[in-house]
């Protein structure tokens, strides 16, 4: 059995597949993993710092040479799922087929209220990393939550009617983006 993670570290300002990974990482082992450093974008870290972590049982995401894009994966949280052999079900499977799209052409940012979008606008307005952390933290594990359960009888007619008429076109092109907004309006972050 593997001795419990201390916690992750990630690169400052981290984007959704840093992210992404942590929570998925998280659900997987069963227990939290708070975020011990923010590591500066320019910097490689040393054999000497990459084996502190190791003995301090803290976990690296996305960094130095595990970079994904040094490894051949198309995103960081790909690289979690392949490292800890996750099983990808199907909501996990939607998530990880949006990353890496984004990582490969950046489509998340251009929707106006996406995760992604926002993530960043909260980084330009100066909110601590640990914030932006756990409110996308909190967005990613409700899209997982909601993308696992599978409709009632007569929800995907009624949805289909809500989003078709009543909310319009544009609902439909943000992706998750809605409900994230509602959350971060709920929890004070931007409202």
């Amino acid at each position: 059995m593997r001795e419990k993670a201390g916690g992750v570290v990630l690169v400052r300002e981290p984007q959704l597949d840093k992210i992404a990974g942590k929570v998925v990482l998280e659900r997987f082992l069963g227990y939290a993993l708070p975020v011990t450093s923010f590591w500066p974008l320019n910097e490689e870290p040393g054999d000497a710092i990459f084996q502190q972590w190791i003995d301090d049982n803290i976990i690296p995401i996305d960094l130095g040479r595990d970079k994904y894009h040094n490894r051949g994966t198309r995103s960081a949280l790909e690289s979690i799922i392949t490292d800890y052999e996750i099983p990808a079900g199907r909501a996990l499977g939607e998530l990880l087929v949006m990353v890496n799209k984004n990582n490969l052409t950046g489509y998340l940012k251009g929707f106006y209220g996406s995760i992604t979008w926002t993530l960043r606008e909260l980084y330009k307005l100066g909110r601590s990393q640990q914030e932006v952390v756990t409110a996308v933290s909190h967005g990613i594990n409700t899209f997982l939550d909601a993308a696992d359960k599978p409709a009632q009888p007569g929800e995907a007619a009624v949805l289909e009617r809500l989003v078709g008429g009543l909310i319009g076109k544009d609902f439909l092109k943000s992706n998750f983006s809605p409900l994230f907004q509602n959350f971060l309006k709920l929890h004070s972050i931007i409202w």
